[in-house]
């Protein structure tokens, strides 16, 4: 006799699971079925302010990414982080789970005075330093005579932070 665990979805997820087919490649979520005003097979979502494709479901606005996440996984993400930065591009290819932390690191950010990304001019001290900011406490990489190097060892942290 073999123990099994039967997964349990709330009547939330099965409506989801119903009522939405998600594209792992194009990334589109579509309408199964066609109901209350719904086109059968159209595509799903709107761009918000934030740049990110919602729709309404059961009288509340979700992001399509989430519910992709879910539909793709069976789970909730804790964050969703799109890889390349486009925030409407929901191919799974581009969606991780992600941390806080991690998610944060993968955010356009203007370039500081150097025009290196993690290399800050030190007046005091006559040098570039470099910190990266983890679990919301910055870590100071170091000092050093350059931009470039300081620029090189932030960009060296980060890629470990983030695993690529």
């Amino acid at each position: 006799m073999t123990n099994r665990t039967a997964i349990v979805y709330t009547c939330f997820e099965k409506g989801l699971i119903e009522d939405i087919l998600y594209d792992p490649v194009s990334g589109k979520l579509s309408w199964i079925t066609s109901c209350k005003g719904r086109q059968k097979e159209k595509a799903i979502g709107t761009l918000s302010k934030s740049g990110y494709l919602v729709f309404q479901y059961r009288y509340k606005q979700y992001k399509t990414h989430r519910v992709a996440w879910f539909l793709q996984n069976r789970v909730w993400p804790t964050q969703i982080d799109h890889i390349n930065k486009d925030k409407s591009d929901n191919s799974l290819a581009n969606l991780r789970d992600a941390t806080h932390s991690v998610n944060q690191h993968n955010r356009e950010m203007p370039l500081p005075s150097s025009g290196l990304v993690g290399a800050c001019y030190r007046k005091n001290k006559n040098k570039w330093s470099a910190s990266i900011r983890l679990n919301n406490k910055s870590v100071f990489l170091g000092n050093f005579d350059s931009p470039e190097e300081a620029s090189f060892a932030y960009l060296l942290e980060k890629q470990k932070v983030l695993n690529v």
